[in-house]
């Protein structure tokens, strides 16, 4: 008895979900190193490593790589704490710092860079600028006090507002030293797991592994630090403890957080975009899809301690007022875009979506603050 087949009846193909990019990840800190790799890793080459005998394997035990990944593991939580990785490239011969950075960022993304050796202040001064330009922070440790001096090279970042670097100052020790206690600092600050709630950390009054106070730290010092936005490690009440400053108003942890921010919202975008496996029609239902892409950053940022509901002091909004300082107050964050009707026939045409404009408000970070006692017999 012939059958036939059921397909004519029902037909079922199996569609393959599109392809989309993984997220940036924020715990990624590149060492750009003056030291000789034992291998050939080729000129735009890096190693990649998550264990300190890989480094040793490379780069020999005696060098300031090594040393440098050894306080890095050592902390805890480290950058392993959240899926992140050290790198390592050798910097070419005659190459500056910030070519250096310029040529690997180019290669692979990196959150953080520091640098094997303590530079001189036209070298860290170069890199900074670079580092501005782009999604990285540079951190800056020296053990040398004359960068407090007027004019030293704290002031001369300080007055060039180059936020997406960390000045770290270590004088406790030698060169060498200092850049393995910023390279622990860069660890311990870049071990958040921003998918865990209340995860976001400030720097301020942390413990770093392995390296005593800096002694060297006095009145002085403490209060050009702060002017500065210079972070340094000194003994408070016999504890030795980072105190942490801004750079340009910004603190460490704001600037390495808006950087995720950045990130997981563009990734956040593309993938919206490209995951659709037919279109996302220019109509506010398809804005509607695209800014609930945005929204879920947002709400990861409140989630993981970024964000926070509270009042917007900024005279600047956009959208409506009402709705704008409502959903600040309520949820910490608005989103908002323009009615697509309002947009140009040229944009339309173009197929570009009206700009999506998103207010936040930072949870912040409590530092210090006093008691008054008052008694009576």
């Amino acid at each position: 008895m012939s059958e036939l087949d059921i397909s004519i009846i029902a037909n079922v193909s199996i569609s393959t979900p599109p392809a989309t990019l993984g997220f940036y990840n924020p715990n990624s800190l590149m060492i750009i190193t003056a030291d000789t790799a034992l291998g050939d890793l080729g000129y735009n080459s890096y190693g990649l490593y998550k264990d300190l005998n890989s480094v040793g394997t490379d780069w020999g035990t005696t060098t300031n790589t090594y040393k440098m990944a050894q306080a890095i593991f050592a902390q805890s939580p480290n950058i392993l704490s959240a899926g992140g990785y050290l790198m390592i490239a050798p910097k070419q011969s005659s190459e500056t710092l910030a070519q250096a950075i310029t040529r690997m960022s180019g290669v692979v993304y990196f959150a953080g860079v520091i640098s094997s050796i303590v530079e001189t202040d036209e070298n860290y001064e170069a890199a900074a600028t670079v580092a501005q330009g782009l999604d990285t922070i540079l951190f800056v440790p020296t053990n040398n006090s004359d960068a407090f001096e007027a004019s030293g090279l704290f002031e001369t970042l300080s007055d060039a507002k180059d936020y997406h670097c960390k000045p770290i100052y270590y004088g406790a020790g030698t060169n060498v030293e200092a850049v393995c206690f910023g390279a622990a600092y860069a660890s311990r600050s870049m071990c958040v797991d921003f998918t865990a709630q209340n995860s976001t950390l400030t720097m301020n009054l942390k413990d770093i592994s392995g390296f005593v106070a800096d002694d060297t730290i006095t009145t002085t010092l403490q209060t050009q630090a702060s002017g500065y936005g210079v972070d340094i490690y000194p003994s408070i009440g016999g504890l030795a403890k980072v105190l942490s400053y801004p750079v340009a108003g910004l603190y460490f942890d704001d600037v390495y957080n808006q950087i995720w921010f950045k990130k997981r919202a563009q990734v956040e975008f593309f993938n919206a975009l490209a995951g659709t496996r037919n279109k996302i029609p220019q109509t506010e239902v398809g804005m509607n899809y695209l800014k609930n892409a945005v929204v879920r950053v947002c709400q990861l940022g409140v989630y993981n301690g970024f964000l926070a509901p509270g009042t917007w002091n900024s005279a600047d909004t956009f959208g409506n007022p009402d709705d704008f300082r409502r959903n600040i107050q309520e949820f910490g964050y608005y989103v908002y875009s323009a009615p697509i009707t309002s947009q140009s026939q040229t944009d339309r045409q173009a197929r570009k979506a009206p700009v999506i404009q998103v207010a936040a408000k930072e949870a912040g970070a409590i530092h210090s603050g006093s008691i008054i006692l008052n008694f009576e017999q």
